[in-house]
This record gives C-alpha cells, sequence and structure tokens, in this order.
C-alpha cells in the first residue's frame, strides 16, 4: 500500500508491543523514520532489529511528569520534525466505588494528559510546516462498569474534535 508518507517522520508512543508496534512497523514498510517510544528498551531494540531500519529509540516512563517535554526534545533531536504523532501509550484497570483519587489521577494522566502534552508540545513545528497528522488511539467508546481509562478516552475523544 503507498499512503503517499514516503520521508515523512513519525513518533509512536507505546510502540514495544500489541497495536502500537503494528502501527510502527506499517509505518516503516511505508519509507517513515521513526521514533519510537515505551518503558521497555529492550523491546524497542527488537523492533529496531526485526524493521532493519535504524529507529530513534526513547525509553521512557509515560507517566513521569517530565515525559512529554522529553519525548518531544528527543524525538526533534532526532527526526529533526515529527510530521506525524501516534498517540498510543495508555493503560486501562478496572475501578470500584473505592478506588481512590490517585487511582483517578493516574488513569486520566496516562489516558489524556499525557497525550494532549506531547501533542501541543509538537503542534508549532507542525503548523510552522503546514502538515502534520495526530491520530489517538483511544479503544472502545461504550464503557463496561467503572475504569478511569474511559473516562480519560472520552476527554480524548472531546480534546481531539476540539484541536
Amino acid at each position: 500500500m503507498d499512503l503517499g508518507i514516503r520521508g515523512k517522520t513519525a513518533l509512536v508512543t507505546g510502540a514495544s508491543m500489541g497495536i502500537g508496534k503494528g502501527i510502527a512497523t506499517a509505518l516503516a514498510r511505508e519509507g517513515v523514520r521513526l521514533a519510537v517510544v515505551a518503558r521497555r528498551r529492550n523491546l524497542l531494540e527488537e523492533l529496531e532489529k526485526e524493521l532493519g531500519q535504524k529507529l530513534v529509540i526513547i525509553q521512557q516512563d509515560f507517566m513521569a511528569e517530565a515525559a512529554p517535554e522529553a519525548i518531544a526534545d528527543a524525538a526533534l533531536a532526532g527526526l529533526g520534525s515529527v510530521e506525524i504523532l501516534i498517540n498510543n501509550a495508555g493503560g486501562s484497570r478496572k475501578f470500584t466505588l473505592d478506588s481512590s483519587e490517585e487511582q483517578w489521577e493516574e488513569a486520566l494522566t496516562l489516558n489524556f494528559t499525557r497525550q494532549r502534552q506531547l501533542a501541543h508540545r509538537l503542534l508549532p513545528q507542525m503548523m510552522a510546516k503546514k502538515w502534520g497528522r495526530i491520530v489517538n488511539i483511544t479503544g472502545k467508546s461504550e464503557p463496561e462498569g467503572l475504569n478511569g481509562a474511559f473516562a480519560a478516552k472520552a476527554a480524548m475523544h472531546a480534546w481531539a474534535k476540539g484541536l
């Protein structure tokens, strides 16, 4: 398939496994230069070997307060620009009525706040080039019970539509 993105640059979060790894693989096949981020560097290095392509590897815990800045700076340093951002990092756990404020805050941070912060950090250089794409991977939209990720994903949908 030719998506017309050969030679573009992309940053894929949560790229060490699952959907993120699949997206990184598909983008590499399209000729996109990649920066990939995840907590486990060894899995990103395995991906680099599998693809046979030099990647900008960024080992970062997405929950860290400075994560969006560190990730954006590393990707920009390694690629020169980020034209495509794939916000894929996230996680989900069932909650109860007794779930703590810390659990809710963690879910919102991991599934909305860090993605928004990263996009806002990269948007100025996309806008300056008058070209950029942001893809937010959020999962299903119909919640089953209590789960902080569901609230965060709804926030992601509303923010992305507004953006």
